[in-house]
C-alpha cells in the first residue's frame, strides 16, 4: 500500500465521526453544550451540525480522491483541496459565532 492510499483511508476514517456527529446534531438526537448555552438554542445547534457537516464531508472528500486519482493529480490537487478545506473552515466560523453570541 503506497502512502497516498494510506492518507486517503486515514482522512475518510478521521471525517466519518465528524460527520456522524453533525449528522446527529442536525438530526435534534445530539446538543452540544455551546449549543444549548446560546441565546437561540435550535439555530446553534443547526450552524454547529452543518459545520460540523461540510468540514468532515471535505476532508472525506479529500481521501476519496486519494484513493480514486492517480497518485500525480492527487498530488498536483491536495494542497489546492487543503486550502479549500481551510477557507471553508474560516468562512464557516462567522455564522458559528453569530449564532453562540450572547
Amino acid at each position: 500500500m503506497d502512502e497516498l492510499t494510506f492518507a486517503g483511508f486515514v482522512a475518510i476514517a478521521s471525517a466519518l465521526p465528524g460527520l456522524g456527529f453533525g449528522f446527529a446534531m442536525l438530526s435534534g438526537k445530539w446538543r452540544s453544550a455551546s449549543a444549548a448555552a446560546a441565546r437561540d438554542p435550535d439555530r446553534a445547534r443547526a450552524v454547529e451540525g452543518v459545520f460540523l457537516v461540510v468540514i468532515s464531508g471535505l476532508i472525506a472528500m479529500l481521501g476519496l480522491l486519494f484513493l480514486v486519482l492517480p497518485e500525480e493529480t492527487s498530488r498536483a490537487i491536495a494542497p489546492w483541496f487543503i486550502g479549500l478545506v481551510l477557507g471553508a473552515t474560516v468562512l464557516g466560523l462567522i455564522p458559528f459565532f453569530r449564532a453562540h453570541r450572547s
